[in-house]
């Protein structure tokens, strides 16, 4: 698994150093990818972008992946992101969440911490339904028959000036991210575009029961 982690991050790298699309004054990135993916759309989503690229990038270099694929019942109307195989009898189910506090740092904590924390945390929007707590109740309706592993990617934005450390401990203790049977891997660079600002990438699976 570190191995899949270590090619994932290399991945991301590749996406972010690939997207270079100007769209409004801004290169996009990794930091914006939906602008670079659908550059005619004017409000193009960035997870959808990422998930789907990353799989294509994993399936180029011989890792056979799929995104949006459709969960077991009793959740076949709900997706997961990526789900990669890492040998014929074992899948991957990998949720792929952005945490931003760049973005949300001088508009709205709140919602910057609902995405990452509800409902685990009281007193956060109730009306967020793709949060990261969210998707490990997801994750955790899999059974050993249906993904060897699964996984949890956090793509985060932030600056030295206002890191994210501090929410991402709190996210750990929580959601029990922390604790064994859950493992993680994380990985950081400098954002090719934009001054001061990191990006940093979290990691974390378990195997399946």
């Amino acid at each position: 698994m570190k191995t899949l982690a270590e090619l994932i991050f290399d991945l991301l790298d590749v996406m972010d150093r690939e997207a270079t699309t100007v769209r409004d004054g801004f290169t996009t990135g990794l930091y914006w990818y939906g602008g670079h993916a659908h550059p005619a759309s004017k409000r193009p989503r960035t997870e959808p972008a990422w998930s789907k690229r990353l799989a294509e990038l994993l399936a180029d270099r011989g890792v056979p992946a799929k995104c949006e694929v459709k969960y077991p019942s009793p959740l076949r109307r709900k997706s997961c992101d990526v789900v990669v195989s890492i040998s014929p009898a074992e899948n991957v189910w990998i949720e792929l969440k952005t945490a931003d506090k760049n973005y949300w740092a001088s508009r709205s904590a709140w919602i910057y911490r609902s995405y990452l924390l509800h409902p685990l945390v009281p007193g956060l929007d109730p009306g967020k339904t793709h949060t990261v707590p969210l998707d490990m109740t997801k994750l955790a309706t899999l059974s050993r028959t249906d993904a060897a592993h699964v996984a949890i990617l956090l793509v985060g934005f932030d600056t030295p000036a206002d890191p994210m450390d501090d929410d991402i401990h709190e996210l750990s203790r929580v959601s029990g991210l922390g604790t064994v049977p859950w493992s993680m891997h994380r990985r950081e660079w400098k954002e090719p575009y934009r001054p001061d600002l990191r990006t940093r990438c979290w990691f974390w699976h378990r195997p399946t029961t």
